[in-house]
């Protein structure tokens, strides 16, 4: 099972990289740290059921000013099985939310990864972007964007030629907002133009592409 588990891991961040939730959709306060771990990932077919890949990660974050933060990553079920995924970025806030018109905010980043059995590093740029509305009475927020990864190598396993330089998905959550505590849920579509339906891992989807994932995360801000 502990060797499933692995198998399917790393799988999924070679196939679908993007299966993370969004590191960070607004900006902290100036000085401000916040902690996060979330769980979840895409939808597939194991033991005749449908679950999400148990992936998991902490975040921590700073404020560097109101409209700018900075962020790393650890992909922790990774670890565990010997992939090394880490990612360091930042959050941009381009447009604060008014009445109906949303906040906008993009976050570059850029990820590391290392499997242990063959010492091979790689290396994705990737943007979000996310537009943004907070509830009037609750202060509870809710958003929607988009993920995008870049390939930079030009060939894949086996020297086979990369047909896929782009890897994008689209997201939408809801964020629930106490003093010192954010509970977020999020669905995102992963690879919509990619087709899934030959891949080793039984991904769900509407459809022959890509796969749906499902996350839960939890925030304390220092």
């Amino acid at each position: 099972m502990r060797f499933l588990l692995g198998l399917i891991s790393f799988i999924c961040f070679v196939f679908i990289s993007a299966c993370t939730p969004s590191r960070l959709v607004t900006p902290l306060l100036q000085d401000e740290v916040s902690l996060t771990t979330n769980f979840g990932g895409p939808l597939i077919g194991f033991a005749d059921t449908v679950i999400p890949i148990p992936l998991s990660a902490v975040t921590i974050a700073k404020g560097v000013e109101n409209d700018l933060s900075i962020y790393t990553g650890l992909h922790t079920t990774a670890l565990s099985y010997g992939l090394i995924h880490w990612d360091v970025g930042l959050l941009k806030q381009l447009s604060t939310p008014k009445k109906l018109r949303p906040g906008l905010s993009v976050s570059p980043s850029f990820n590391f990864m290392l499997d242990v059995w063959q010492q091979k590093p790689a290396f994705y740029p990737s943007l979000d972007i996310n537009l943004y509305w907070f509830y009037p009475k609750s202060g509870n927020m809710s958003y929607i964007g988009s993920g995008n990864w870049f390939e930079l190598k030009r060939t894949r396993a086996y020297d086979e030629p990369q047909s896929n330089f782009w890897i994008t998905s689209v997201h939408a959550g809801h964020t629930w907002i106490w003093p010192r505590w954010k509970l977020n849920s999020e669905i995102k579509f992963l690879a919509p133009f990619d087709n899934s339906e030959y891949s080793i891992v039984d991904y769900k989807s509407p459809s022959q592409n890509g796969a749906i994932g499902f996350y839960v995360s939890a925030t304390y801000d220092f």
